[in-house]
């Protein structure tokens, strides 16, 4: 009698011996014997990418596919509001908050956004309740960027906002009769390379540390520049300026390097801030009729015309009512006449001389306040039916030359008669 040979194998589930013709072979589990094949499959499933079978233990729906826990992975990620697995195309992660599900799926991401915005300032999602409400940008920052912009602000101020002059002098003996301050106009301009202009509240954070915690100066924005920043250097003698003169060296570099440029357009000038309480009325009287007698002299050393200082309108006041010099004699209220003329009278502590171009270069910017002081010093000496002769320049210049060599050089350099 012939016996038959018969293939027998394992079943991976329960360990019976079957023949393998009743069994069925399941990737990566072996063979399984058709009384376990059912209660297998009751447990396990096959990835939808990979083909992979694995216990539903370690698989993963994602929306209506069953994948691998290795798939899932490469190819999906789950949600952190609602626990909802998707693919990546669905799923969006938040730098800091993780990861949420769009319409898709359970649409946490819009309830996410319903509640957070992006600060325009640091780019970090924020919460509704951490951010703050920019009323003079109209927009809403993260808390920490607000505080960034009341600093820059406080750094930055609005234009002639109060800000308390410091009249500054070396020491006692110091006695010059007048203190000087300067109003100096620089634009920031944008680069070819950069895509938007600089901004000048960061330049003014910057800037900051030259002033010393603005006992030199203070910053102000000025609406008459493109996009600029008016520096309002503090009222003080001449003496103090000479001594000081590296600060003045060192402001000017850093505005440079930011990339300020004095002199760009006509818009940029230098105003000189004359202290008032020792400015009497004849005084006044005579340093104008000395810029109405020496106008064009004045120009080549100003470097400048301008509308913010409108000679036409100043020669008409003056040269117009002639009552108005008796008057100026004995009225010293009588100072209060408009304000972009070369002399302006309507500052409560200072006279304003606003002829100058704005410079960077600090040698000129001192022989402006040279020739300021050197002209007061020269008009306290003479009378004022003397300023209007016409040979007023003349005797000026002569009263400089021994005086000050840097002034007297810088007349010559510029063509002025000396």
């Amino acid at each position: 009698m012939t016996q038959l040979k018969v293939d027998l194998d394992t079943c991976s589930q329960c360990g019976d011996m079957i023949t393998t013709e009743e069994l069925e072979e399941v990737s990566g589990h072996g063979f399984i014997c058709p009384d376990c094949i059912d209660y297998f499959w009751e447990d396990h499933s096959s990835c939808d990418r990979c083909g992979a079978v694995e216990s539903y233990q370690h698989m993963r729906v994602v929306e209506n596919d069953t994948l691998c826990e290795r798939c899932a992975i490469q190819y999906a990620a789950q949600c952190d509001d609602c626990g909802e697995w998707g693919y990546d195309d669905h799923i969006h992660y938040i730098d800091g908050y993780g990861s949420y599900c769009d319409t898709h799926l359970n649409g946490c991401l819009n309830l996410f956004w319903e509640n957070h915005d992006e600060c325009l300032d640091c780019e970090s999602i924020v919460h509704h309740d951490y951010m703050v409400y920019d009323d003079d940008c109209d927009e809403y920052v993260c808390e920490s960027c607000f505080s960034a912009r009341e600093r820059n602000r406080s750094r930055l101020k609005q234009y002639h906002s109060g800000t308390t002059l410091h009249f500054k002098h070396e020491c006692k003996n110091d006695q010059r009769r007048w203190y000087i301050g300067a109003e100096i106009e620089v634009d920031f301009k944008q680069k070819e390379e950069d895509e938007f202009p600089p901004c000048i509240g960061e330049i003014a954070n910057n800037l900051y540390r030259l002033s010393a915690n603005e006992s030199r100066f203070h910053m102000e924005m000025d609406g008459s520049l493109q996009n600029g920043i008016e520096f309002v250097f503090h009222p003080r003698s001449s003496h103090y300026w000479e001594i000081n003169e590296n600060n003045l060296d060192e402001w000017a570099e850093a505005v440079k390097a930011a990339g300020g440029k004095g002199f760009y357009g006509r818009n940029c000038g230098i105003h000189l801030h004359v202290s008032r309480e020792r400015f009497t009325p004849i005084l006044l009287g005579k340093l104008i009729n000395f810029f109405l007698q020496c106008e064009n002299h004045i120009c080549k050393v100003a470097h400048r015309r301008s509308d913010y200082a409108d000679w036409g309108e100043f020669r008409n006041i003056w040269v117009r009512d002639r009552e108005l010099w008796e008057e100026i004699r004995w009225n010293k209220e009588l100072f209060n006449f408009p304000r972009y003329l070369p002399i302006n009278t309507q500052n409560e502590d200072t006279v304003e001389i606003r002829i100058f171009r704005s410079n960077l270069k600090t040698d000129v910017i001192r022989n402006y306040i040279r020739f300021m002081d050197h002209l007061l010093l020269f008009l306290d000496t003479v009378g004022i039916q003397s300023v209007k002769s016409t040979d007023i320049w003349k005797r000026f210049t002569d009263f400089v030359k021994p005086k000050s060599k840097a002034l007297h050089d810088f007349l010559v350099e510029h063509s002025v008669e000396v």
